[in-house]
């Protein structure tokens, strides 16, 4: 900024804009590496152990098919959508987004009127989601 333009100023005079701005730059950052699935989640078991806060599941039929979709936490200070992160039947992450209302592809893959996921989502509770897991799982 030049000394002596209006944008220098404003900047001086409100000195408190930059420490907002900082403050929800720093905030969305922690926010979405608090909800980006780390490399060890690779599975539902692993997503369990790791994200704590889980708000729905639902799941797809299609095609003799069935995928698994949690919702978790919102991210962000104005989240469109919720965070959502999609197992196949084994169990294994296929898919996540940070936002399901601001993240076209997630919501043509999963949310799409395609052939292949024209079927609504099926709302089961979180226990209905883990025993179906547990039937994927090798005894231990």
């Amino acid at each position: 900024m030049i000394r002596g333009s209006a944008a220098f100023e404003s900047s001086q005079a409100h000195p408190h804009r930059r420490v907002a701005h900082g403050g929800w730059v720093a905030f969305e950052r922690i926010d979405r590496a608090r909800n980006t699935p780390p490399a060890t989640v690779q599975t539902f078991n692993d997503y369990m152990k790791w994200q704590t806060k889980h708000r729905n599941a639902e799941e797809w039929r299609s095609d003799g098919e069935w995928y698994l979709l949690m919702s978790g936490p919102f991210t962000g200070l104005l989240p469109s959508g919720s965070t959502v992160y999609a197992f196949d039947s084994s169990g294994r992450m296929v898919d996540w987004t940070l936002d399901n209302g601001e993240d076209p592809r997630f919501q043509t893959k999963w949310y799409g009127e395609a052939p292949k996921w024209g079927e609504r989502l099926q709302k089961i509770t979180l226990d209905e989601a883990q025993r179906r897991f547990a039937a994927t799982q090798p005894a231990s």
